[in-house]
């Protein structure tokens, strides 16, 4: 049976600088089988992810800065049916994860490198179907299906949600140099504690425990990192310029950790289901959802690696391109460039 998806982005013509940027996706399935498919890291569900690729003027790309999310498996709730000859469609809001509010021309195209889709037989039930199609997922890229804008000048324009959050993260984190007086043995000593916001007193002692971990793991990752086997494993092939990625990647994380002062927000404040955390590019600010708490501190999953996840976004510049250790392995083994830049791998390869 064929299988053919198609992507397709719909926007107004022109936009005030002062007014959501709206746009709509809509997905049809124009193959000859009904599918269930993935509406994590597309629009349908939301921009929680860099699933768009837009340009200012035909030349400048604008980056993603909405949230950066760890992620456990999906469940039934986030996939989608769209049977054969039907089209889904999401209302999104570009602006809310794309700094498009600058006076411009933008051209936004669809940037899904791997669409998750399952077939989804008539008379079979549903979560029997994912729960055996999460061994083997099948992925596609979905890109094209642009679309174009302008953006006049209003009063005023609107920040992204990263840069948001940055300016209340700004107000409240106490950044600082570590004292280059201490020398060799200041730079040995581990992370500096967290701020709280929300939370019992049993959750910070938990999130305490998990940023002390968490430095302990990316400590430990620097200290093996070697050209073997494991690296294989999680960062593909060795060649000299990504393997130089990966070490700045960790050392961004120990060093960040060692002279600035994190927040962990434990209200819940923005969390998805399924989200064990998130923050944003730069941020010093970092949420815990509900699968943070049923981790086990450390091992797969647990508090300690979703620290190091985390803290690749904003001390490394990290991406989410694939979630788990299943579709990361695969990541490393096909597409190790992408690997490199992937926070699930650089999590697992550290031991979480």
């Amino acid at each position: 049976m064929a299988v053919m998806l198609k992507g397709r982005l719909v926007a107004s013509n022109q936009y005030d600088s002062a007014e959501p940027v709206r746009l709509r996706f809509e997905l049809t399935n124009d193959g000859d089988e009904d599918l269930y498919v993935l509406k994590w890291y597309t629009p349908l569900e939301g921009l929680n992810s860099d699933c768009l690729t837009v340009l200012r003027n035909g030349r400048t790309k604008v980056p993603y800065d909405g949230p950066m999310a760890k992620r456990g498996n999906p469940g039934p709730d986030d996939y989608v049916l769209i049977p054969a000859g039907q089209t889904v469609v999401a209302d999104v809001d570009v602006s809310e994860s794309y700094a498009v509010s600058k006076p411009a021309d933008y051209q936004v195209e669809l940037n899904i490198p791997a669409l998750e889709r399952v077939p989804a037989p008539s008379a079979a039930d549903k979560s029997a179907v994912l729960a055996q199609a999460k061994s083997a997922p099948h992925l596609e890229a979905l890109t094209g299906g642009g679309t174009q804008f302008t953006v006049r000048k209003g009063p005023l324009q609107l920040p992204t949600r990263g840069q948001a959050a940055r300016t209340v993260s700004e107000s409240m984190s106490k950044a600082k140099e570590a004292d280059s007086s201490t020398g060799a043995a200041g730079r040995a000593a581990g992370p500096l504690p967290p701020n709280f916001i929300g939370g019992t007193a049993s959750q910070r002692a938990q999130a305490t425990k998990a940023h002390t971990d968490g430095f302990s793991l990316c400590e430990a990752a620097l200290a093996s990192l070697a050209n073997d086997a494991r690296y294989k494993e999680w960062f593909g092939a060795y060649t000299a310029a990504r393997f130089k990625k990966v070490k700045a990647v960790y050392t961004n994380i120990r060093d960040r950790m060692r002279t600035v002062t994190f927040t962990y927000d434990l209200s819940g404040a923005g969390c998805k289901s399924g989200w064990f955390a998130y923050t944003h590019k730069g941020d010093t600010r970092i949420w815990f959802c509900g699968n943070f708490w049923t981790a086990p501190a450390t091992g797969t999953d647990s508090k300690a690696g979703t620290v190091v996840h985390e803290h690749s976004h904003s001390d490394a510049n990290t991406d989410d391109l694939a979630y788990g250790q299943t579709n990361a392995r695969a990541l490393a083994a096909g597409q190790p460039d992408q690997a490199v830049r992937n926070a699930d791998n650089y999590e697992y390869y550290a031991g979480g």
